[in-house]
């Protein structure tokens, strides 16, 4: 509408037409003057202006009378045409807004994983440690898959519960672990049921320390077929974060060999006693449910990068 008026102030002023109306300016003098002449003449005569849009003959008045207003009220002498639409004001103003949550959207476009990490950078997370031991679990899970028989459902609620098991340190870094599960409890975790909440946060809170206990609160809240899912999954948990004790990545891979024991085989870039010691200290879930003890060996020593 705006681009129409434009078009025809131009063409009166310059006597061509206007090749295109972006960029385009017209005085509130121009344009009164050309409001004046809509509003003397029918509508069969508006249509006849050299210049208008035959299909903007019964609107171009009060779009004129409109944007005069507005410029009188904002004390704007000209005008400069835009090409775009409203709607693509409307959408660009949207971009700008929401500029932060587009980038991650794009960055991460799974819903659930995207919340996840959305938290986790909320609350300051060791990424660098939180992701490995991601995925130093999801290894042992996939290992230990043949005694444990979960599916790709568990496996998320585990990576997503290793990813945040240490939010707690924002809190105090005394019972990290139980600050942990209030955070995961009280985030809004679009995406998730109410149920997968609770499971992903008591697999962080029994990441350390002690073990489910009938006396814990979160514990018994939980559905009985839960518990056991729950057990398992911390279980695993518990000894992926023991194999990066240092925070640096010394175990850079696992294999796991299930026998009448499970060996799990280390492939260390240095010395990785901290690490077998810390793994060997939380490996009583594990032993506990699956009934069979576990034993660390360093497979394969690579030297470290100089």
């Amino acid at each position: 509408m705006v681009g129409n008026l434009a078009e025809i102030i131009h063409l009166h002023r310059t006597g061509r037409p206007l090749s295109h109306a972006n960029m385009a300016t017209i005085t509130i003098k121009e344009l009164h003057h050309l409001e004046k002449q809509l509003f003397a003449k029918n509508f069969a005569a508006r249509v006849a202006m050299p210049g208008l849009d035959p299909k903007r003959a019964d609107t171009l008045l009060p779009a004129a009378t409109v944007v005069r207003t507005l410029m009188e009220q904002t004390g704007q002498e000209t005008l400069t045409v835009s090409d775009h639409a409203l709607r693509e004001g409307l959408i660009y103003d949207f971009i700008d807004r929401h500029r932060e949550g587009l980038r991650a959207e794009q960055e991460i476009p799974n819903l659930r994983r995207r919340n996840i990490i959305a938290l986790a950078r909320r609350c300051h997370y060791a990424e660098t440690h939180s992701h490995h031991v991601a995925g130093l679990a999801l290894r042992l899970f996939d290992a230990t898959a043949p005694w444990h028989g979960l599916g790709e459902q568990e496996r998320e609620w585990l990576e997503y519960a290793a990813l945040l098991h240490d939010i707690g340190y924002l809190i105090n870094t005394r019972q990290h672990h139980k600050h942990a599960y209030y955070l995961i409890t009280n985030s809004e975790l679009h995406g998730f049921t109410p149920e997968e909440v609770d499971i992903i946060a008591n697999i962080a809170r029994y990441h350390r320390r002690a073990l489910p206990q009938a006396k814990h609160e979160s514990w018994k809240a939980l559905p009985l077929a839960q518990r056991k899912t729950v057990e398992l999954l911390s279980a695993l948990l518990r000894i992926a974060d023991g194999l990066d004790r240092s925070h640096f990545s010394v175990i850079r891979n696992i294999r796991v060999k299930l026998e009448k024991k499970a060996t799990i085989l280390l492939d260390a870039l240095s010395d990785s006693e901290l690490e077998i010691w810390a793994a060997q200290g939380r490996a009583d879930l594990f032993e506990r449910i699956f009934r069979r003890p576990i034993e660390f060996v360093v497979h394969r020593a690579q030297p470290e990068t100089p």
